[in-house]
C-alpha cells in the first residue's frame, strides 16, 4: 500500500491510497478521532496531478469531511486505517504511523454548516447555488417534505401506564413539561391499584381537553394494551411507556423525521438504551438534548427492531398491518406480538431520528422481544456502519459540551440591513433582549439569503450566503427555493421562535415553513406592504387609500414594481390581499406599533379582529433630552429642518412646494429650509435649502443642536406606523408640523408638541410656520410641553416582546397551561 495524508483544508481531510500490486481494488479509509472511529471513504476520487505523479489511473485520492460537532478549535488526534478485500480475505493496515495531533478549525458558530452541502466554502465561494446540479434537487425534497407536513394531523400520543408511580409521575411531567407539537394524549390505564397514579391521570385530564383515559380492568401488558388503542385511535401514534422521559421539541423531532419521505413508517428516537451510544449508565437530561439537536446531522439511518417504549408508527402502516382484534381473544399477547412483528415485515422504511434523545428507565420492550436474534444483528449492523459511528461520536460531543449554558434561539425576519427605522430598532430589541434568547437573523437581498447571528459583544456576525434561482423581489410571496434555504435554516439551526419584523423580499414563505416544522411564528406590520404592494397606500392621485380600491382613478405605483407593468387596483391587489390572509392562519400572534395602524390593517382585513393582535409602540432611548434651543425672532428667516430620508411618501414635493412659493411670495423669501437626511439624488435632484447629508442615529441631537432650526417638518402622505424622526424632533427639543395621517398625526394630537396640517396644502403649511413664527406665545407654550413628552425607552419596548415571546412559546404547550389549583406539580 503507497499512500500519504496531505492534512485538513477547512473542514475535509485529503490524501492519497493505492495498492501497488492490484490497483483496481480502491482501499476503504476508516478515520479515527479521538479513539473512536467517526466514518470512513474510499481512495476513489480522480485527480490530475496524481496520474501525472505516476499514481495509477489518478484515481486514488480521498477527502473526509469532519462532522459539525468536531469544528470546536481544538487539537484531537486523527488517525487513519486501510482496508481490502483480496482473495476472500479483507486485509488491514494503517495509513499513518501513529496518530498525529491536528487542530480542528473552529467554525463559526454561524457558519457551522453550510446546509445544503454540508461542508464549508473554498475561499472566494459565494455560498451554495440553488440553481445547479445537487442543489437544484433539495428543491422537490423541501417541497416534498413541507407537503407531508402541512397534511400532518394532530398525532396520537398513547401512553401505557403500569403500577410503577414514580416512573408514571416522571413519564408525565415530561410529557406536560414538553410536548409542544399538536397532539391528543390516549392514557392507557393499565388495570393498576395505586392511589397515586389514579390522582395523577385525573389531574391530568381535567386540565386539559386533549387527554382521554382507557382503563383495562386487570393489567393487559404494553403489547397488548397499546394495540388495542391504535386499533381504534385515527391518525398517526406515538406509543410512549411509563419508562420514557422525553425531552425538549421530541415530538417535532420524530414527526419531521417521518415526513422526510412518503415511505417512512417507523420513527424511533436514540435513548439511553442504545448501548452502541455509550449512554448505558447516563441520565438523558433536556441540556444533553438541546446540545445532541444542534450538533446532529440528521442522518436519519434505517433499521429495524427498534424499542417500542417510545415509537412514531404511520397510520396507513398500522393498517396495513391491521391492528383489529379484542384483548379477551384466546391469546391476546402472541397477537399483539404478531401485529408489532407485521409491522416492520411490510415494505415500510424504519429509521432513526438522531436529533431526538430520550431516557429510557429499565429494560426496553422489543419488536420481536428483546431476545430476537434479528434485532441483535440490525443493531449490531446499524452500530458498526458510518451513519452509527457519526451519530456516536456526535452524543460523545454533545455529552462534553451540554454543559454550556443554551439560550433558545430567536430568528427576526428583516429587509436588507440599512439605517432606516426598522431594521435598527431590531437590533436594539436584539440586543436588549439577549440574557433570554439568542438572535439570529435572515434577509434577502438581490439572488441572496444571508444568514447571520448576534454575538456577546451585541454585534451581528455574518453566517452564510445562499444563491437562489432568480432575483428576489418584494412580489414574490412564495418560492420553492426560498422554501429549502428557510427549512433548512430552521430546521438545521434549531430555531425556536420565528419573529418577522419585515418581509420585503423573503415574503411569507417562512410564516408556512416555520408552522411546518412546529415553529411558532409572530408577524409584525411596520409598514402596509401585506396590505398592498404599494407600501404605503398611496393610490394614483398620491392620496392615502387606507387599503381600499374604491378611491382615486388613476392606477397605483409601487416602490419596488416597474411602472405599467402591472396593474394593481382592481387587479393584482385584490388577489395580493387574498393570498395575504390565506397565509394568515400560519402565524400565531399580530403585532403592531400603534393604535391607527392597527385600524388601517383590520381595515384591510377584518378577520385580524378575532385574532390576537398586540400594539407595541417602538422604544427609543436617547443619552440625554434637550430643553428649547431657540425660537423665530423678527428680523431672521425661520429655520425649518425637514428630518429623516425623505421621498414622495415622506412630504418631498409638498416640501418642494413649499420652498417654491416661500421664494415667489411678494413679501419675500421668509423661511431657510434644511435638509437633514438623505434626498433621493441630493442637491442635484433638489436644488433647494441647505443639505447636511444623512446622519447615523446616535448623532442626531447634536446635528440638530448645530442646526438650530425652529420646526421640524415631518409631511408624509401616508400614514406612517410609528415615525422615529418625531421622537428624534421632541428629544432635542424642537416643536413639529406633522401630518395629520397616521401615527404622526395621532401622537402629536396625544402629547402636544406640534401641529398637525394636511400634508399636501404647501400653501397651508407657509401660512402656519409664518403665523407662528409671529406668535411667540404659542410656539413657547407648545414648545415647553415637549421636555414632558413621554419617550418610550428601548428597555420597556424589550419588556414587552418578552413578556411576548414568553406568552407565544407557552401556548405550544397545551399540557402545561395552568390548570386547577391544588394538584401534583407538572
Amino acid at each position: 500500500m503507497e499512500s500519504y495524508f496531505e492534512g485538513i483544508r477547512e473542514r475535509t481531510l485529503n490524501g492519497w491510497a493505492w495498492c501497488v500490486d492490484h490497483p483496481s481494488v480502491k482501499p476503504t479509509i476508516d478515520v479515527i478521532v479521538d479513539g473512536e472511529r467517526i466514518g470512513s471513504t474510499v481512495a476513489s476520487d480522480y485527480r490530475a496531478d496524481l496520474q501525472d505523479a505516476g499514481k495509477s489511473d489518478g484515481s486514488v485520492a480521498y477527502s473526509f469531511t469532519l462532522p459539525t460537532h468536531l469544528l470546536d478549535g481544538q487539537y484531537h488526534d486523527i488517525m487513519l486505517t486501510w482496508s481490502v478485500p483480496l482473495d476472500g480475505e479483507v486485509h488491514r493496515g494503517p495509513l499513518l504511523g501513529e496518530p498525529i495531533r491536528i487542530q480542528v478549525p473552529k467554525a463559526n458558530r454561524l457558519l457551522e454548516q453550510w446546509l445544503l452541502h454540508r461542508t464549508l466554502p473554498a475561499a472566494g465561494d459565494e455560498g451554495p447555488d440553488l440553481a445547479r446540479g445537487s442543489e437544484a434537487a433539495s428543491i422537490p425534497q423541501t417541497a416534498g417534505t413541507l407537503i407531508l407536513l402541512s397534511r400532518q394531523q394532530p398525532v396520537t400520543v398513547v401512553v401505557h401506564l403500569d403500577e410503577q408511580a414514580e416512573l408514571s409521575q416522571t413519564c408525565l411531567d415530561a410529557l406536560v413539561a414538553h410536548t409542544s407539537y399538536p397532539c391528543k394524549v390516549v392514557i392507557v390505564d393499565d388495570g393498576t391499584s395505586n392511589a397515586r397514579i389514579a390522582d395523577l391521570i385525573g389531574f391530568l385530564q381535567a386540565r386539559s381537553g386533549m387527554v382521554e383515559v382507557r382503563r383495562n380492568l386487570c393489567p393487559l401488558g404494553f403489547a397488548v394494551s397499546v394495540r388495542q388503542a391504535m386499533a381504534d385511535t385515527p391518525g398517526d401514534v406515538v406509543l410512549l411507556s411509563s419508562r420514557v422521559r422525553v425531552t425538549p421539541h421530541w415530538l417535532e423531532g420524530l414527526v419531521r423525521a417521518a415526513a422526510h419521505a412518503a415511505d417512512i413508517g417507523i420513527v424511533a428516537p436514540l435513548s439511553n438504551r442504545l448501548a452502541w451510544l455509550g449512554l448505558d449508565d447516563a441520565v438523558i437530561d433536556d441540556a444533553l438534548a438541546r446540545q445532541l439537536a444542534r450538533s446532529s446531522e440528521r442522518l436519519l439511518p434505517a433499521g429495524h427492531g427498534f424499542p417500542l417504549d417510545c415509537v412514531f408508527i404511520r397510520r396507513a402502516l398500522i393498517d396495513e398491518a391491521d391492528p383489529s382484534g379484542a384483548a379477551d381473544e384466546p391469546d391476546a399477547e402472541q397477537a399483539a406480538r404478531s401485529f408489532f412483528a407485521r409491522l416492520t415485515g411490510l415494505q415500510w422504511s424504519s429509521v432513526l431520528a438522531d436529533d431526538v434523545l430520550v431516557h429510557v428507565a429499565g429494560t426496553p420492550a422489543m419488536v420481536g422481544g428483546a431476545e430476537d436474534p434479528a434485532h441483535h444483528l440490525l443493531v449490531k449492523r446499524l452500530a458498526g456502519s458510518d451513519a452509527g459511528s457519526q451519530i456516536a461520536h456526535a452524543v460523545a460531543q454533545a455529552t462534553k459540551q451540554c454543559g454550556a449554558a443554551m439560550r433558545p434561539r430567536l430568528l427576526y425576519v428583516l429587509s436588507p440591513p440599512d439605517n432606516s427605522g426598522t431594521p435598527l430598532i431590531s437590533l436594539s430589541l436584539a440586543r436588549r433582549i439577549r440574557d433570554a434568547y439568542e438572535p439570529w437573523f435572515v434577509w434577502g437581498d438581490g439572488d441572496r439569503i444571508s444568514l447571520a447571528v448576534m454575538n456577546d459583544a451585541g454585534d451581528v456576525e455574518p453566517v452564510a450566503t445562499w444563491k437562489v434561482n432568480a432575483t428576489l423581489t418584494p412580489w414574490d410571496l412564495k418560492r420553492g427555493d426560498v422554501d429549502t434555504v428557510l427549512f433548512k435554516i430552521l430546521r438545521d439551526f434549531d430555531i425556536a421562535l420565528v419573529h418577522c419584523r419585515q418581509v420585503i423580499q423573503l415574503g411569507l414563505s417562512v410564516t408556512r415553513v416555520a408552522q411546518a416544522l412546529g415553529v411558532p411564528v409572530i408577524l409584525s406590520f411596520h409598514d402596509f406592504y401585506l396590505a398592498c404592494p404599494t407600501v404605503t397606500l398611496l393610490d394614483g392621485e398620491g392620496r392615502f387609500c387606507a387599503g381600499h380600491c374604491d378611491k382615486g382613478s388613476g392606477d397605483c405605483r409601487s416602490y419596488f414594481i416597474p411602472e405599467h407593468s402591472l396593474t394593481l387596483r382592481d387587479g393584482w391587489t385584490p388577489a395580493w390581499q387574498r393570498f395575504v390572509a390565506s397565509m394568515f392562519r400560519f402565524v400565531d400572534v399580530f403585532v403592531t406599533t400603534t393604535p391607527s395602524a392597527y385600524d388601517v390593517l383590520t381595515g384591510v382585513y377584518p378577520e385580524l379582529r378575532q385574532r390576537e393582535f398586540r400594539i407595541i409602540e417602538h422604544g427609543r432611548t436617547f443619552p440625554e433630552r434637550y430643553g428649547i434651543l431657540t425660537a423665530p425672532s423678527p428680523g431672521r428667516p425661520v429655520k425649518v429642518m425637514s428630518l429623516g430620508n425623505y421621498n414622495t411618501a415622506k412630504g418631498l414635493r409638498t416640501v418642494r412646494a413649499l420652498a417654491e412659493l416661500d421664494r415667489q411670495a411678494p413679501d419675500g423669501a421668509r423661511i431657510e429650509l434644511h435638509w437633514l437626511g438623505e434626498v433621493p439624488g441630493g442637491i442635484a435632484a433638489v436644488p433647494v435649502g441647505i443639505h447636511h447629508g444623512p446622519y447615523q442615529p446616535d448623532e442626531v441631537l447634536s446635528k440638530i443642536e448645530e442646526i438650530g432650526p425652529d420646526f421640524v417638518l415631518l409631511l408624509s402622505t401616508w400614514a406612517e406606523t410609528y415615525c422615529h424622526t418625531l421622537s428624534e424632533a421632541w428629544a432635542a427639543g424642537i416643536p413639529v408640523i406633522g401630518s395629520r395621517l397616521g401615527a404622526i398625526g395621532a401622537r402629536i394630537e396625544e402629547h402636544g408638541g406640534g401641529w398637525t396640517v394636511d400634508p399636501h396644502d404647501a400653501a397651508a403649511i407657509r401660512d402656519l410656520i409664518l403665523r407662528l413664527s409671529a406668535n411667540q406665545k404659542e410656539y413657547r407654550d407648545v414648545s415647553g410641553r415637549i421636555p414632558r413628552i413621554p419617550i418610550r425607552p428601548t428597555e420597556d419596548m424589550a419588556a414587552d416582546y418578552l413578556a411576548l415571546y414568553a406568552d407565544t412559546v407557552r401556548r405550544r404547550f397545551p399540557l402545561a397551561q395552568a390548570g386547577q389549583p391544588g394538584g401534583p406539580s407538572f
